[in-house]
């Protein structure tokens, strides 16, 4: 590497792409200290998704998933740059809340509802992608499209979107359905609906007495 740092970086490269694991970790690190941090994403993530032929316990598939992770909370701490969570969206749709919470901090509210939904319509993430569109139409004072958005993430199974249109409701004076909702969101496990009741329950005791 000292020597030859020419023939370090191709033979690094050659590693990484037959899938040798030390040599996507070398050659993507490489890569990032260039200042090439969108291929160093696409390298280093590069088996991030387990093919279905896989098998989904491989101890070499379970680090390549730690090491993207690890990866990404370094990308985090650095000062992210667009093309980055571009890439990360690319490459893996849990990413696409991350970039598309992005754009909405740049002003680029449509931008974030395009990505977000186009997305749900060509890769079916209703269930992971419902939940980000509703909050950000949601703030962005577009009340139908985001119940829209959370009714879409519910009958998909994300029940956390059941207490948010819960509490949208409530905002719009509907208290029965939103406290059907946000009941509905509890059953599931959602902390913030049990937290929800247990403050109504107190606050109805306040009236009462």
């Amino acid at each position: 590497m000292v020597d030859r740092p020419g023939e370090s970086f191709s033979a690094l490269r050659q590693s990484a792409r037959r899938g040798d694991i030390d040599g996507i970790m070398r050659y993507s690190n490489w890569l990032w200290e260039d200042g090439e941090r969108a291929q160093a994403i696409r390298v280093r993530s590069r088996h991030h998704i387990v093919d279905p032929v896989d098998d989904p316990v491989d101890p070499q598939i379970l680090r390549l998933k730690d090491v993207t992770l690890t990866y990404w909370i370094q990308v985090c701490h650095d000062d992210v740059s667009e093309e980055t969570l571009a890439a990360l969206a690319d490459l893996d749709v849990s990413y696409v809340p991350d970039y598309a919470y992005w754009l909405e901090d740049h002003d680029r509210f449509e931008e974030a509802v395009t990505l977000l939904s186009a997305t749900i319509e060509a890769k079916h993430e209703a269930e992971l992608l419902s939940l980000p569109l509703g909050n950000i139409l949601e703030s962005h004072g577009d009340p139908d499209g985001a119940t829209d958005a959370y009714a879409a993430g519910i009958a998909a199974g994300d029940f956390f979107c059941a207490f948010n249109l819960g509490t949208l409701k409530n905002d719009l004076g509907h208290p029965r359905e939103a406290r059907r909702l946000i009941c509905l969101a509890a059953s599931h496990g959602d902390r913030k609906a049990v937290r929800w009741l247990r403050s109504e329950r107190r606050r109805s005791r306040r009236r009462r007495s």
